[in-house]
């Protein structure tokens, strides 16, 4: 099972693979956001995704759960009472408290209404982060952000970066934040 972003495409063409992909719902209206982030919960549609995740993996007697983010605490929290033998395995792309906290700032840090999302965000990450068998960043940083924050550093680094090659010219330092063309 592989639970994911509605928004994301990375698993469009999983085709062949055999898996069962549940996708998300994200609260569409300012009030129904602030229901789910008192609830701890920050993209999922709530109660309802908890039972289709749980229904898959009794169905299909699925054995590991990989997390593609690091904010499903509240899922995992249902997910483990109901299969406590269940393997978690969760995929860090960031530490996504951070960057809820650098939206913030950059919002101005007087926008109170960013703290519900940076607080949902922190608690269902530390929910999660406690829950999964195997935690795998993308770098060292996160890892250390995970070990202070909430107290577990990575399992395993995955690397999906890689430095310039020598004699390129440094490709980095020509591309701005969110400049991917």
């Amino acid at each position: 099972v592989i639970y994911t972003d509605a928004r994301s495409n990375m698993l469009v063409n999983a085709d062949g693979l055999n898996l069962d992909v549940k996708y998300l719902k994200r609260p569409s209206t300012k009030i129904a956001r602030l229901f789910a982030y008192a609830h701890l919960r920050v993209y999922d549609g709530g109660r309802e995704d908890d039972l289709a995740v749980i229904d898959i993996i009794r169905k299909r007697n699925i054995q590991v759960l990989f997390c593609n983010f690091t904010f499903f605490g509240r899922l995992l929290r249902s997910v483990k009472r109901e299969f406590p033998g269940l393997r978690v395995i969760s995929l860090a792309h960031d530490m996504e408290t951070m960057h809820r906290i650098g939206g913030w700032k950059a919002a101005g840090w007087l926008s109170v209404d960013k703290i519900p999302l940076v607080l949902a965000t922190y608690f269902s990450e530390l929910m999660q982060v406690r829950r999964s068998d195997v935690l795998v960043c993308l770098n060292d940083r996160d890892s250390r952000l995970f070990g202070k924050y909430c107290g577990r550093a990575a399992d395993f680094i995955s690397p999906i970066v890689v430095g310039d090659k020598e004699g390129e010219g440094n490709l980095s330092a020509n591309v701005k934040h969110g400049d991917f063309g």
